[in-house]
């Protein structure tokens, strides 16, 4: 059991991912009309979620975590 399982975990992009979206943001409707710019969010939302598995294998999840910014 990690310590994380009792206490609510948010996931957020950090400004390096967001920052290499498309329009530099989450697609939003109109954003995904464009084929392009759908592939490219997949691709990096697969990216994100890759590396966050790898973390957590790892148990190094809390090595990852900072306050929100208020």
């Amino acid at each position: 059991m990690l310590a994380t399982d009792s206490i609510p975990l948010l996931l957020a992009l950090v400004s390096q991912i967001e920052g290499s979206l498309p329009f530099g943001k989450v697609p939003d409707r109109e954003g995904f009309k464009q084929l392009s710019a759908c592939n490219i969010a997949v691709a990096l939302s697969e990216r994100l979620a890759d590396e966050f598995a790898e973390v957590y294998v790892k148990g190094k999840v809390l090595d990852h975590l900072s306050p929100l910014q208020g």
